[in-house]
């Protein structure tokens, strides 16, 4: 790991993640928009179907982006758990899980906003609130894992014929993060009265996205820590991470109005990012210690 372990290496990386984060704020401060308005025009000539997907211009948006962070987190989820397969460090699957079980919610957001699942609740409501409640249980979710992840390697080691006691306890974990996400995702489609989300005229334009930002502090802090117990790719990957987390929260709970404005965009895009960076943080994680055991 000599090659990996070093400070100005990392410290690139920090750099590049916060400049790619800061540019779409910079460039909407500048006056580039990245909005995704529906119908512009109302030319007569323009054929209804065209009509149709300017009107659906925003929705394809968001859906593209939400279903990519979807795809990310279930890839981050089979590469934790070849990982454990081949390595036995029973942390990362524990955070592939987490980050899957924020993907299933995620997965629920995009269909409520398209329509496709049918909820008691107003649309208006509905779409907003499947969101937070996204954010919240993904901020939620990848806390505990972190913090079961410290705990886990504050334990002994187990001797080589106690790894089955590995594989019962993480499907265990596994089973009950599933189980979490559904009764989440199942009490929101049931409830008729969903609290409003959006408030346009606030400082502080959707509050509920406020949780996740300090739940994405929070986590950033143990990742830090469990970095420094020792450093690998995939802990400092759990860092970077953290960065557009916390980003795609400000743009949001600070600046979203409303749906696919220029705010709401930027936020989106840099979920993606995040899982992304988780994503790219095991595949290189488990190819150097692949090539540090041979």
């Amino acid at each position: 790991m000599s090659e990996w372990d070093t400070k100005n290496f990392k410290a690139m990386l920090f750099i590049a993640v916060f400049a790619v984060c800061f540019l779409p704020f910079l460039a909407s401060t500048l006056g580039v928009d990245f909005a995704t308005p529906g119908i512009q025009s109302q030319d007569s000539d323009l054929a209804d179907i065209e009509k149709s997907f300017l009107a659906l211009r925003g929705g394809l948006v968001h859906a593209l982006l939400e279903w990519s962070a979807v795809t990310i987190a279930l890839l981050v989820m089979i590469i934790s758990l070849l990982h454990y397969y081949f390595h036995r460090d029973i942390t990362i699957p524990i955070i592939g899980t987490a980050l899957l079980c924020a993907g299933f919610t995620d997965a629920f957001h995009t269909l409520a906003a398209m329509r496709i699942i049918e909820a008691k609740a107003e649309n208006s409501d509905f779409i907003p609130f499947t969101w937070a409640l996204s954010r919240m249980f993904n901020g939620a979710i990848i806390l505990v894992g972190s913090i079961l992840c410290i705990w886990l390697l504050s334990l002994k080691s187990p001797k080589e014929d106690q790894h089955w006691k590995h594989g019962a306890f993480l499907s265990l974990i596994i089973l009950i993060f599933i189980l979490i996400a559904y009764f989440v995702v199942n009490s929101a489609a049931m409830s008729s009265d969903l609290p409003k989300t959006t408030f346009s005229e606030g400082l502080i334009s959707r509050p509920f996205d406020v949780l996740p930002l300090l739940l994405f502090s929070i986590s950033g802090i143990l990742f830090w820590s469990w970095h420094n117990a020792k450093e690998t790719v995939f802990r400092y990957a759990l860092i970077l991470s953290v960065i557009p987390n916390i980003a795609t929260q400000l743009h949001m709970a600070f600046g979203s109005e409303q749906l696919f404005d220029n705010h709401f965009n930027i936020a989106h895009s840099l979920k993606v990012l995040s899982y992304f960076i988780v994503l790219i943080g095991i595949a290189i994680d488990a190819i150097v210690i692949f090539k540090d055991s041979k």
